[in-house]
């Protein structure tokens, strides 16, 4: 593979062999080189192709300004990502990652933390992509022997959903906003501390994230066969909670205008219900 172009001691495009542009790292990889040069694969450590040309031109950008181990770090990070997620993130994350990784990294030696109001909702919202973001964060410390502080792996895990996401960071801030405001309403109508740790609480919470999502598409379920009766025995066994459920429908008609179905207020009784008496 020839050079094509040199970003710096340690990063140069070439071309494979499909004539699309590749990125080449190694350390010293363009020590003494010059473009059209022939690169050895022994010197080279990692080959990055992007498709998108915009994404090219930033992380020509990027690698030009930012040392090598952030690069390598950050595709460690992602790999391990998509293991746990089981899916494919978007080539986007590699930029926006590395210079997250490496912004934080310059903050942290300053002795500059900044705090992340929204990581409560973001560990229990996306629960596996905050353990992603706590690992990474374990990893960074490790390789790069700096100190950055859990709050970090909120913006880390916040990253992760917005690149894998169809929604935008805006309409993922603000599910998580309602998330909280739900959570909030059960804890005040039964003047309970919630188990957060519980299982329950996990299964409520996911139910939570999705039942958001279809009020605010309106694509609320569906009414199913014999629902009244089934409905009208589960309110009066677990009227608390119906009451709860009231509330809540209240929230979502002064945010969103959107009322509540049967079906989705039944299911919702149900996770309250064992959220609170942990059943």
């Amino acid at each position: 593979m020839r050079i094509k172009r040199i970003l710096n001691n340690n990063a140069v495009v070439s071309l494979d062999e499909n004539e699309n542009e590749v990125i080449l790292l190694g350390s010293g990889i363009a020590f003494k080189r010059k473009i059209d040069d022939e690169i050895p694969l022994c010197s080279v450590d990692k080959i990055f192709s992007l498709k998108k040309s915009e994404n090219k031109s930033k992380f020509y950008e990027l690698i030009s300004d930012i040392p090598m181990e952030y690069i390598k770090l950050t595709e460690e990070i992602i790999l391990m990502a998509e293991e746990k997620l089981e899916k494919k993130l978007d080539e986007s994350l590699y930029l926006l990652l590395t210079d997250h990784i490496h912004y934080a990294v310059e903050r942290s030696k300053e002795g500059q933390q900044i705090r992340n109001k929204m990581i409560w909702v973001i560990e229990h919202y996306y629960p596996v992509e905050y353990q992603i973001g706590s690992e990474a964060i374990t990893m960074i410390n490790d390789r790069l022997n700096c100190h950055l502080m859990q709050p970090e792996a909120g913006f880390i895990a916040m990253h992760i959903v917005n690149t894998s996401s169809s929604c935008s960071m805006e309409e993922i801030k603000n599910e998580m906003k309602d998330m909280k405001a739900i959570c909030k309403l059960v804890s005040y109508h039964f003047d309970i501390q919630i188990n957060e740790d519980s299982m329950n609480y996990l299964r409520f919470v996911t139910h939570l994230k999705f039942f958001i999502q279809r009020v605010k598409h309106k694509q609320l379920l569906n009414k199913i066969e014999q629902s009244d009766e089934l409905f009208s025995i589960i309110c009066k066994k677990y009227f608390q909670s119906y009451l709860c459920v009231e509330k809540i429908e209240k929230y979502f008609l002064k945010t969103y205008d959107a009322e509540i179905s049967d079906e989705e207020k039944m299911y919702l009784v149900l996770h309250i219900e064992r959220v609170v008496n942990n059943i």
